[in-house]
């Protein structure tokens, strides 16, 4: 009925997560029609995003956090550019017309897979995407600028204090 309804749907996913956290999507899914993945536009990139990454869910609010956010880092063409909890790579994407070198550093796996096709598509040269803890890779690199988007349970005492450690010129901190 939903998809007679709106014939626009690429895939509809059931996520169960019977976790009372923070955290919203559960380990286990079920696809009840179309694709696990769909692409959307997003100024002048184009992302696939899989049912377990993150992506902002309101594009013309998420193209404007994205714009005023590099603005705010006033990135000169040679900095070194760290997106934090990095997820599909859309703010990573975005800097990399400014920076020199951009880094996307998020846990999930299935956001940094995503992040790695959306680099591939949009033939992009100047940004690495790895799986790992953020705090355990940041520890030991120099960023001039980071980028930090956090899950919905924010940054942790921890990785603020390690933020400090490395001493970026600039932090935008952009919280959905």
């Amino acid at each position: 009925a939903l998809k007679d309804k709106h014939p626009e749907i690429r895939g509809i996913v059931f996520n169960y997560n019977k976790r009372f956290t923070s955290v919203v999507l559960g380990d286990k899914e079920k696809l009840v029609y179309g694709s696990y993945t769909l692409k959307d536009e997003l100024g002048p990139f184009t992302f696939q995003i899989a049912s377990k990454s993150f992506y902002q869910v309101n594009p013309k609010m998420a193209l404007k956090i994205y714009e005023d956010a590099i603005e705010a880092a006033k990135l000169r063409n040679s900095d070194v550019v760290l997106d934090a909890y990095s997820g599909t790579g859309t703010i990573a994407l975005f800097a990399t017309r400014y920076a020199k070198e951009v880094v996307g550093v998020e846990v999930n796996k299935n956001a940094v897979k995503n992040a790695n096709a959306n680099k591939e598509f949009n033939n992009v040269e100047n940004v690495k995407f790895f799986a790992s803890d953020v705090e355990d890779y940041m520890i030991n690199h120099k960023f001039d600028v980071v980028f930090t988007d956090p899950p919905r349970s924010g940054m942790t005492e921890s990785f603020i204090n390690t933020l400090l450690h490395i001493k970026p010129r600039t932090i935008v901190y952009i919280s959905c």
